[in-house]
């Protein structure tokens, strides 16, 4: 398998998820919506937390595994 990235919004992501944002990749923690705004707990590699709150219509990257030769 190899990675490729897709752009997902942002109402779309559930926990397990990952994304990447400036080269890290970190997964979704949690993911509550109110209204159109979307908060979400992320945790990076090391297992450090981050809190990002962002409209439910943005997009960002997410990794999509896709088999070889794809």
């Amino acid at each position: 398998m190899t990675n490729k990235l897709e752009k997902r919004k942002i109402s779309q992501l559930r926990p397990g998820d990952q994304v990447k944002m400036g080269g890290f990749v970190f997964e979704v923690a949690t993911a509550e919506r109110a209204g159109k705004l979307v908060h979400m707990t992320l945790t990076d590699s090391e297992g450090s937390t981050s809190t990002m709150i962002g409209s439910s219509s943005a997009t960002l990257r997410s990794p999509k595994k896709m088999p070889i030769g794809s």
